[in-house]
């Protein structure tokens, strides 16, 4: 990504693609390290009736996949460089130990 000199952008998430996102969260959460999902659903807030909104499952296929694999790396402001290196090894120990079949 190509970021202008003068600008400061601030990642409020960094989403990523995983094949098993609910394991990861659980497996980093052992580690201190809380990996969010915030896009759990395709309907947001979770719990509301679909049915009452006209949405039926299947309706948005992508879109229900992309809510089922997201998972977002911590940004916020307490994030420094030792943080990075350790959520960056939590996720990629849990993609060794997980590889898709």
């Amino acid at each position: 990504m190509n970021i202008a000199a003068d600008v400061n952008p601030v990642f409020v998430r960094y989403p990523i693609y995983i094949e098993n996102a609910i394991e990861a969260i659980q497996y980093a959460i052992r580690f201190g390290v809380e990996f969010g999902n915030w896009f759990e659903g395709v309907i947001y807030p979770p719990g509301v009736s679909l049915k009452a909104l006209g949405y039926t499952p299947g309706l948005c296929p992508a879109a229900e996949s992309a809510a089922r694999h997201i998972i977002n790396l911590p940004t916020h402001q307490r994030i420094g460089k030792k943080e990075v290196t350790r959520i960056r090894n939590v996720l990629q120990t849990f993609l060794s130990r997980h590889k898709a079949t």
